[in-house]
């Protein structure tokens, strides 16, 4: 399990987190979700070692051990699809393990027939799929996922969360997710962690534990939820 333990951090001579605490929990996925403004990315960089904090404690992370999914794919243009996971496993896996992984993990997303091609031979959701699959091939034990779908149009954003699900199933490692859209907090997450104000602090936490390929977001089940939530935001 992850634990931030009275974590405090300062911006500015304003207060942003102040005594805030949260757990993590293993093998699942966990949402941070927030209006814009309120302090995700912040404690996102903090999670991952990127930003410096005042006082506390974050507990379970080894800095050496994290995938990173951001807002966009950050591809290298001149390298092949094959080429853009190959390059952060050259020191992980000999050339014969390397390639087995790299050819799994684009059967995956359905880019095994685009191996040769470069990043502007492919659509906007073919590259953002490559980049969840060199995320994945990573062999780390936590994903930190800095708003992956946003600004993709609906269709598409469907097909790269399922991509994203279909991969995470294969092997359930730490998730943490941040973002405002709380229909992808409802499509993607185990639980919901609400977050507002400054310094600060966890409205409410939401679990879900119907499974991710059963989850209906505009049934009435669903529905109730998204109110619940969208009202604790509105407060």
């Amino acid at each position: 399990m992850i634990k931030i333990n009275k974590l405090k951090k300062n911006y500015e001579n304003k207060k942003i987190f102040n005594d805030f605490n949260m757990n993590i929990e293993p093998n699942s996925i966990t949402c941070i979700l927030g209006p814009s403004g309120v302090g995700k990315t912040t404690l996102f960089n903090i999670i991952s070692g990127l930003t410096d904090f005042e006082s506390g404690e974050i507990e379970g992370i080894d800095k050496k051990d994290i995938s990173y999914l951001f807002q966009e794919p950050r591809l290298i243009p001149w390298l092949s699809v094959y080429e853009n996971i190959e390059i952060i496993l050259k020191n992980v896996y000999l050339e014969k393990k390397r390639r087995q992984v790299i050819n799994y993990y684009l059967k995956i997303v359905d880019l095994e027939d685009c191996a040769k091609q470069k990043p502007k031979e492919l659509s906007g959701g073919m590259k953002q799929r490559l980049s969840i699959a060199r995320t994945f091939a990573y062999p780390s034990t936590l994903l930190l996922m800095d708003e992956p779908f946003q600004g993709l149009d609906i269709k598409l954003k469907n097909i790269i969360i399922e991509s994203f699900l279909k991969l995470w199933k294969e092997d359930n490692r730490t998730v943490i997710f941040i973002t405002h859209d709380i229909d992808e907090a409802l499509k993607i997450a185990d639980q919901i962690y609400i977050i507002q104000d400054k310094p600060v602090k966890i409205s409410q936490v939401v679990h879900i534990v119907d499974d991710h390929s059963s989850r209906d977001i505009f049934s009435s089940k669903y529905l109730k939820i998204r109110e619940k939530i969208t009202k604790i935001l509105s407060d």
